[in-house]
C-alpha cells in the first residue's frame, strides 16, 4: 500500500533563534565511558518526570548527582575529569546523545540560553544541542 502525508504550511521554524552565539561559559570535560555510565546509574535514582541529573566540574572531577522531584541530591558519583561550570539537564537526553559520540573523551560546552542554560555535544559528525532544566518553581509553600 500506499501512504499520504500531508505537507504543513509555512516555513521551517526558526532555529537559528536558541543556537548559542556566545562563548561558552564553561566546560565539562570527561572520559565518556565512565560519564555514560555514571549517567546510567544517575538515571536509574533520578525523579521519573524529567529524569534531573546535575554536572558540576572543577577541581580536576567531575560531579554527577541525581535529583529528586523537589531537586534534592538523591545519589552523587565523583570523576575525573577536568572544566569548570554546572548544569543541570535530563539525564536522558545527554546519556542518548552521548552514546552517540565517538571517541574516548566526551566534552560539553554550557551556554547561557534565551531561558534555560544550552549543553553542546560535539564530536566528529555528531553534533547535539540539549536545553538545561531550570529548578521548580515554589508553588506557595514553606521554603
Amino acid at each position: 500500500g500506499r501512504a499520504g502525508l500531508p505537507l504543513a504550511d509555512g516555513g521551517f521554524p526558526p532555529y537559528r533563534g536558541v543556537l548559542p552565539q556566545v562563548p561558552p561559559v564553561g566546560r565539562i570535560g570527561a572520559e565518556r565511558k565512565n560519564l555514560l555510565e555514571a549517567l546510567k546509574r544517575a538515571l536509574v535514582v533520578a525523579a521519573p518526570q524529567n529524569h534531573p541529573v546535575r554536572l558540576q566540574a572543577g577541581g580536576g572531577e567531575v560531579r554527577v548527582q541525581a535529583l529528586d522531584e523537589a531537586w534534592a541530591p538523591v545519589s552523587e558519583e565523583v570523576l575525573p575529569g577536568e572544566g569548570d561550570g554546572e548544569v543541570t539537564v535530563n539525564g536522558r537526553f545527554l546519556k542518548e546523545a552521548l552514546e552517540e559520540v565517538e571517541g574516548e573523551e566526551a566534552d560539553l560546552a554550557l551556554y547561557p540560553g534565551p531561558r534555560a542554560p544550552l549543553v553542546e555535544v560535539r564530536n566528529g559528525r555528531f553534533y547535539a544541542l540539549i536545553a538545561g532544566l531550570l529548578p521548580p518553581q515554589n508553588t506557595g509553600g514553606q521554603g
